[in-house]
């Protein structure tokens, strides 16, 4: 929303998981993943939506 994001992409991360078999956060709470961490790169100038680069790394699934 401030504009401030200049290229983003993911990465793969700690690996997947599902509701049947979750991962665990550091104080023991439940989440699902798909596997992916988001990176992004913050800068001047500022930009539209449509001026942010998606860096084609990995591809979420849809």
């Amino acid at each position: 929303m401030t504009g401030a994001v200049s290229r983003f992409g993911f990465v793969r991360g700690a690996g997947e998981s599902s509701m049947p078999n979750p991962r665990v956060n550091l104080t023991g709470d439940p989440y699902v993943t798909d596997g992916l961490r988001l990176v992004l790169f913050l800068g001047e100038p500022r930009r539209t939506f449509d001026q942010i680069q998606f860096l084609e790394w990995e591809r979420p699934l849809d």
